[in-house]
């Protein structure tokens, strides 16, 4: 089954009215279309289905998504012919597969798409070339072996050399291409990928990137396990993902043990981030909450819940929960930590229990974010601060 909506669970500034019904209602029609895209489907039915009225779905889907409902199917079904095609299928056989009746119109369609007929695309000797447009998306790719070939600079104030600082030294031979937010779409002509790995997260015009190369939007979500799986199914890595989830599976249940014999088992810990006008504290639905609550099952601050992605709070509001442990960082897009020193210098601070007890423990930015391998170097850091026993061999899965 074609599984290749992929959603990156990072913090996004979505509302809580977009990330409900609607929201809900085209990741059902999405999963629909991934299982039914071979098919003679009519998306206009799929979205009545799903309870998005016919008449504006098209411009919600588009909203949503990036694309209109039948470029994101024809995207779709193009991606998977490439690498069809790539395995040295008959060409009939492959307009079957990806959902044409007629051979002739599958190739002046992926002609259209691709730049170059089926037969000229399958005799090319080139590898494949895979862009990504948003620099987390690496992470999950290098988890299966797979670098990009291009991706857009990471716009974080950490960066190193344009990249993600734990992903620096393994994406040097990747090529950056444009800004934070937007690629140079004439260095991406250049380059003749095969793939481009989109996302409506910046809003990058996917309309004019899909023209260089099959495009596949990435729409966000919390579940990083299932995404990388479905990375994993879509390059062939089927082995490598699950070798993936079963060694990080080992690795927090042997963190889960040595935290067993720590006083932190019994402890309350806070993720707090300090941005310029607001602190969050964080929950366990995703990124660094998510490892240390979900995974870890320590115990969040009273109040917090672990399906929550963060709340903004008062300082009082910290005063209250006063947690034994505090992992303190900066948004990303702070210039400075001079955020952190205000609030180290109050009177309210001080009082603090995890001050008192020197348990306040401040972690790069980075950290908190959502991808596989981030989630490994975060059981590194938490056991590094809260486990007694020192004999944990820090390493990047």
């Amino acid at each position: 089954m074609f599984q290749e909506i992929m959603y990156l669970a990072v913090s996004d500034p979505l509302t809580t009215e977009e990330t409900g019904g609607t929201r809900e209602a085209i990741e059902k029609v999405l999963l629909y279309v991934q299982q039914h895209y071979q098919e003679d489907i009519s998306l206009k039915e799929v979205a009545q289905m799903h309870g998005i009225s016919a008449s504006n779905f098209s411009s919600v889907f588009k909203k949503h998504v990036g694309l209109n409902p039948l470029d994101y199917v024809t995207q779709l079904r193009m991606a998977q012919a490439q690498r069809k095609l790539k395995a040295s299928q008959p060409i009939e056989l492959v307009a079957r597969q990806v959902g044409f009746k007629d051979p002739l119109y599958f190739s002046r369609i992926f002609k259209r798409t691709v730049g170059v007929t089926p037969s000229a695309y399958r005799k090319q000797s080139q590898t494949d070339k895979i862009v990504t447009l948003l620099p987390h998306l690496n992470d999950y790719l290098l988890a299966l072996g797979v670098k990009p070939f291009a991706t857009l600079p990471y716009g974080g104030n950490d960066q190193v050399d344009g990249y993600l600082p734990y992903l620096a030294r393994e994406l040097s031979e990747t090529k950056l291409t444009g800004s934070w937010n937007k690629p140079d779409m004439d260095e991406l002509a250049e380059a003749k990928p095969g793939l481009i790995l989109g996302s409506n997260w910046f809003h990058i015009n996917l309309e004019s990137v899909k023209k260089i190369a099959p495009t596949i939007p990435i729409i966000l979500r919390d579940d990083w396990q299932s995404l990388l799986l479905e990375l994993a199914r879509f390059f062939g890595k089927g082995e490598e993902g699950k070798h993936w989830m079963r060694r990080y599976e080992q690795k927090v249940n042997q963190a889960k043990a040595l935290l067993s014999l720590s006083k932190a088992r019994d402890e309350s810990v806070m993720i707090l981030t300090v941005t310029c006008n607001e602190y969050r504290v964080y929950g366990g639905r995703r990124q660094l909450g998510k490892v240390l609550y979900e995974d870890l099952r320590l115990t969040p601050p009273a109040g917090i819940s672990t399906k929550t992605h963060y709340v903004c709070v008062t300082l009082e509001q910290i005063q209250a929960m006063n947690p034994d442990h505090i992992f303190l960082s900066t948004n990303n897009s702070n210039p400075s930590k001079e955020q952190i020193k205000a609030l180290q210098a109050t009177k309210a601070w001080s009082g603090l229990r995890a001050v008192q007890k020197h348990q306040v423990y401040e972690v790069e930015s980075w950290l908190n974010g959502h991808a596989p391998i981030k989630h490994s170097l975060s059981i590194d850091v938490a056991i590094s601060h809260l486990a007694e026993s020192k004999q944990w061999e820090v390493s990047v899965m």
